[in-house]
Parts: C-alpha cells; sequence; structure tokens
C-alpha cells in the first residue's frame, strides 16, 4: 500500500499533487507570465517562496532510476513510472476544497463533527477564498489584465489529462485556481507531509514487507525511509507571519499589509476554533493537521 500511497499522495515525501503539480505549476507560470510587481505574481511569491529549490532538490533524491525511492520501495522502475502517471491523471488538486462532494456517510460524519478533513477543510478554504477575492478586488484591473489571462491559460494548459482540469477563464475561476494553489501547498501539505509519522517505526508503515514477519518493513527499506526523512528537511517561514519586509515594502502598495492583516486576523481565530474541537475528542483521535499555526506558507519537503 504505501508506495502507491506515498508516491500519489506524497510521493515517498515528495507529493506530486502539492510539489510537482500545485507549487511547480504555479512558480512556473507566475514567473514566466507575469513581471515581479504584478499583484498576482506578489501573491502568490509567499507561497511559492523557495519552491524551486525545494523540488529540484528532492527531484535527483526521489525521481531517477536507482534514486533513494527507487532502492526503498518494493517496485521495478517502470511499475514506479505507472504510479506516477496515476497519480498525474487522477489528479483533483485544482478542485476547490470546499466545493467538493463525498460519500454521504461521510458527509454525514463531517456534518456531526466527526471529520475534521472535510468540515476543517473547507473552512480553512474558505478562509482562503474570502483573502483572494479581497487581495484581487484591491488590485483592481491588473487582476484580469493580459498577462493574468496568460497565467491563467499557462495553469489550465497544465492540467490537461488531469481528473479536475480547470475550467475556461473567469473571474470566478481565477479566485478558485489561486486559492486551491493557496489551500494545496499550506493545509493539504500540512496533512500529507508528515510522513515522519509512518516511517518512525518499522511497524508503522514503509515501502516493502519482509516475508518472515508481514506486520514489519525490511531494515533496508526502514533505513532508506528515514533516511529520505531526514534528508529531505528544508524549513519554511511559519504562514501565519506578517512577512513585514514585503508586504507594502519597496513601493508596493499599502493595502497588501491590510489585506494580509486581515487573512492573519481569521486565521487566529480559525486556529483557535481547530484547537477548541481537538480539546473535546478522545484521547487519541485528535486531529490537528488543520491548525493554520501549523502551517508553513510554501512547500518544504
Amino acid at each position: 500500500l504505501i508506495p502507491i500511497m506515498s508516491i500519489d499522495s506524497h510521493f515517498a515525501f515528495f507529493n506530486p499533487r502539492t510539489h510537482l503539480i500545485a507549487s511547480n505549476t504555479a512558480t512556473r507560470e507566475s514567473t514566466l507570465q507575469l513581471p515581479p510587481s504584478h499583484p498576482i505574481r506578489r501573491l502568490l511569491t509567499i507561497f511559492t517562496f523557495g519552491a524551486t529549490e525545494v523540488n529540484l532538490l528532492a527531484f535527483d533524491t526521489l525521481v531517477p532510476r536507482t534514486s533513494l525511492l527507487h532502492r526503498a520501495a518494493g517496485l521495478t522502475y517502470s511499475s514506479m513510472k505507472e504510479v506516477f502517471d496515476m497519480a498525474y491523471t487522477s489528479c483533483d488538486i485544482f478542485e476547490p476544497f470546499s466545493d467538493r462532494t463525498y460519500n454521504p456517510a461521510l458527509q454525514k460524519l463531517s456534518d456531526e463533527g466527526k471529520f475534521p478533513y472535510i468540515s476543517q477543510g473547507a473552512e480553512y478554504y474558505e478562509i482562503v477564498r474570502t483573502f483572494v477575492r479581497e487581495w484581487l478586488a484591491k488590485a483592481g484591473d491588473a487582476a484580469s489584465d493580459v498577462q493574468a489571462k496568460a497565467f491563467y491559460a499557462g495553469c489550465k494548459a497544465a492540467s490537461a489529462g488531469q481528473k479536475y482540469e480547470l475550467p475556461d477563464y473567469s473571474s470566478v475561476a481565477m479566485v478558485d485556481l489561486l486559492s486551491s494553489v493557496i489551500f494545496a501547498v499550506t493545509a493539504y501539505h500540512e496533512l500529507v507531509g508528515q510522513v515522519v509519522d509512518y516511517t518512525i517505526l518499522p511497524s508503522r508503515a514503509g515501502l516493502r514487507l519482509t516475508k518472515s514477519n508481514p506486520t514489519e518493513i525490511d531494515l533496508q527499506s526502514f533505513l532508506l525511509s528515514n533516511i529520505i526523512t531526514a534528508s529531505t528537511s528544508v524549513p519554511m517561514p511559519m504562514l501565519m507571519s506578517d512577512f513585514s519586509n514585503f508586504f507594502g515594502a519597496g513601493g508596493a502598495p499599502t493595502w497588501e499589509k491590510e489585506v494580509w492583516a486581515s487573512f492573519n486576523e481569521k486565521l487566529e481565530v480559525q486556529s483557535k476554533k481547530v484547537q477548541d474541537e481537538d480539546a473535546k475528542r478522545p484521547a487519541g483521535l485528535e486531529f490537528k493537521y488543520f491548525d493554520p499555526k501549523r502551517f508553513d506558507c510554501s512547500v518544504s519537503v
């Protein structure tokens, strides 16, 4: 299970959906299509900070034939490539999180406060969506100029062949695209990026099972998994920071500080709500992953 789960959901410590698709697409298209002073590029600068370095660093460690991932996994390289392809074609990372539909039983659990992945995820996504709307409203005509539309077109082209393909451009679609990117590299990455929870013990999860004891992974795979876990730990600034040297600085408009401050105020409220809900759960059933105070501002590995 772990080779497929980790490659698809976190690509064995290098999520193709957050890293190679959401983060990489936003980084590439904002750099190619938007000048540094464009409001959309300035918005994404925080959420793509260091992404190129992180993704290139991890690529050499995890993608090529005979990489650490290939050596740790119980798959041939051709099979690994098939899993990568599956991760791409099944990708729905650009689909607005709060607009998704779920199995009725899961939705019922969420409505009862028993499945915070859905309920808290949707709440955070809506906070992000409101923030993006406010940012683009302050940006004025620049939010829908030729460069902005070229950025959107590049992201739309990159989503071709995925389970969820971006729709044709509209102001609503732009808000959803930016909101989905931000959600992916903060909340979703916090959830799927915590691979140390799985690799810390050989009895928890791994990439290969032993024939003598199928309840544990083999020693070599255990060591390789933890080498990857330990070596891909590039820290990022925390999302709930004021970034005073960036927002409104160097001739940038002062409204940037106001919109960002409003966003952080909402995150503070949401963080307390998540912590309060977690405190009411039975011991051992905590769900801390969608607490905004835990989020990095950009993908780390």
